[in-house]
Formats: C-alpha cells, sequence, structure tokens
C-alpha cells in the first residue's frame, strides 16, 4: 500500500482507486488482504477508513440486488397497461403481444432476482488474513485458512455468520448477534469476542461485554470478559483466563498452550510443515507475532533454546 495512505481523510479515500476497487470488489482476496495487512499496521487509520465507508454507501445508488422489488406494484402496472389498451370489438384480432411482452420482462426481472445469490461467502486462504465489514458495521478479523458465510441483504433482520475456521469479532449493539459453527454457536448482543473451530476444537474467547455459548447436548455458558469455554472431550468447560489474541489480529498472546499447538497455528498462517523434536513439550506463555514466518520463529527460538532452518515450504527444528 502507499505511504500516502497515511495522510489521507476519508474524502481523500473517497478519491482513491485502490479504496474504491476493495469497497466494490470484496470477493478480491488479494486486495482485501492488502488492506488488512496496511489497517495490521496502522490501525490509526481505521477512523477515517469506516467515515469513508459509511460516504460511500450514502453516495452509490443501491444495486439491483439489494433493491426491495414490489412485485405487487409490477403486477398493478400490467393490469393498467392492459386496461388502458382498447376494447375488443366483435370480429377484431385479439392482440397478444403487448401482454406477453410485459409480463415476459417482469418474469425476468423477477426471475433474475430470485437468482441472485442471498449470501456472501469468503474463503482465506494460508498465509492471507481480512479485516472485514458487515452490513450493521460489525467487524471480523478473519484468520488464515477460514471461511466466513452470511446473508447480505438479509443481515438486518437476521445477523447471523457461518464460521469454519477462526475469526475475532467486535459486534455492534442492536437485535441478537449470532456465530454459527459446525461444533456449536455464539450469541452475543454487543462485544468484542474471538471463536476458533477447526476439526474437533471448538472454543470461544471473551474480551469485552458477554456472550452466551451453546453446543448440541450442553448446557448454554455464559461469558463474560476475560473469559474462554472450550469443547474438552464433547463437555463444553468454562475456563478463566488471559485473552488468547490481541485485537489487529497479528500479535497472538499465549497463556499455558503447547508449542505444538503454536506450530500447528504457523503451519495454517503460513502454508509450511514445521517439524521439531517430541522432547519440544514446553507449555509458552507470551506473546508471538504471526505478521511473519522468520518472526514467530525467532520469538520462540531464544525462550526455548532450539535453532530452525527454513527450506521453501519446510521448517525444520532442532534443540541446541
Amino acid at each position: 500500500m502507499q505511504d500516502s495512505f497515511l495522510h489521507f481523510s476519508a474524502h481523500d479515500f473517497l478519491e482513491c482507486d485502490e479504496f474504491l476497487a476493495w469497497q466494490r470488489q470484496p470477493e478480491r482476496l488479494a486486495l482485501a488482504t492488502a488492506w488488512a495487512n496496511w489497517l495490521a499496521a496502522h490501525p490509526e487509520k481505521m477512523p477515517e477508513i469506516e467515515e469513508a465507508k459509511k460516504l460511500l454507501t450514502q453516495l452509490q445508488p443501491t444495486s439491483i440486488g439489494e433493491a426491495a422489488i414490489d412485485i405487487d406494484s409490477l403486477w398493478s402496472q400490467i393490469d393498467t397497461q392492459i386496461s388502458e389498451e382498447e376494447p375488443v370489438s366483435r370480429g377484431s384480432i385479439i392482440r397478444l403481444w403487448p401482454r406477453l411482452a410485459i409480463a415476459a420482462s417482469v418474469a425476468l426481472l423477477l426471475g433474475f432476482y430470485f437468482l441472485i445469490p442471498k449470501s456472501t461467502t469468503l474463503r482465506i486462504q494460508p498465509q492471507e488474513h481480512l479485516a472485514l465489514s458487515l452490513p450493521d458495521n460489525s467487524q471480523v478479523f478473519v484468520h488464515a485458512d477460514s471461511k466466513i458465510s452470511f446473508d447480505k441483504k438479509g443481515f438486518a433482520q437476521d445477523r447471523a455468520v457461518k464460521l469454519w475456521g477462526e475469526a475475532f469479532f467486535t459486534v455492534e449493539s442492536g437485535n441478537a448477534f449470532q456465530v454459527i459453527t459446525p461444533l456449536g454457536k455464539v450469541e452475543v448482543l454487543g462485544t468484542e469476542f474471538t471463536v476458533f473451530q477447526r476439526g474437533d476444537s471448538f472454543e470461544v474467547d471473551c474480551q469485552e461485554g458477554s456472550v452466551r455459548v451453546l453446543s448440541d447436548g450442553q448446557s448454554p455458558i455464559i461469558l463474560s470478559a476475560g473469559q474462554t469455554a472450550q469443547l474438552i472431550e464433547s463437555r463444553l468447560v468454562r475456563n478463566t483466563s488471559e485473552n488468547r489474541y490481541e485485537r489487529q489480529g497479528w500479535q497472538y498472546t499465549y497463556e499455558k498452550e503447547p508449542l505444538s499447538n503454536i506450530f500447528m497455528e504457523m503451519e495454517r498462517h503460513f502454508a509450511v510443515t514445521v517439524e521439531y523434536p517430541e522432547e519440544l513439550k514446553d507449555l509458552h506463555s507470551g506473546v508471538v507475532n504471526m505478521e511473519d514466518l522468520q518472526t514467530a520463529l525467532e520469538d520462540l527460538a531464544y525462550s526455548y533454546s532450539f535453532t530452525y532452518s527454513i527450506l521453501g515450504e519446510k521448517v525444520t527444528i532442532r534443540m541446541q
């Protein structure tokens, strides 16, 4: 991203082709990732970005995919046009073409409307992250190797997000907000929290406010700030621990986390294979910077006295 962006106001971003392309084509993951990385490095520009988004929403016309089509009104117009045609006298030819043309046009429009995909699905590849603004202005930071899906058109009435993987949420106040995963569901009204679901693992970490966590066959758990719920051997368990993730997404704060889990996180983030000695079974408490692979490894190598080598997509760790 350009250094000049650091001096941009909201109105400057509205005149920026790169910003407009990002907002109008959110499915372009490379572009979205570039902006997510830039915002992670320059969080002080988030207010200008959010203001520019709001201004853009006010300025741009509603697209056909988002327009509320009044079906009854359309058919009423057909009836009006037909009734205004000259009466058919005995023996005259009945002209069906105008009626068929109007009806066919409406049918085509309605068909197009109902064929428009009602959900937006974004898949985040390894080594990518995505900062996303939902239709209600709630913010999501989606981690690498994850997928998120939501109904853009009906989001105001049903604030529900489907998640496969991991994401950090900052939820705007309003009606109930749900995050649905294959292993459990999180319900909130307005808060900050992280949801993690991979394989048989399911974890919810509440940073602010409170959240309600549900999983099949389990009693719901209400979490307050600083509490975590985990699915352990098919049981939903509440823990009190340090928050697992910092807000910006790159700084991971761990509390007694097995190094093996951190290496698995690196594999997802950087699309590599990490080989390490079996005796490296320490539990890590502290911060790991996941912005790039070498920095993440350096954060751990000194503390646990190991060396490492990176060859292509393979990382080899050896004890000193």
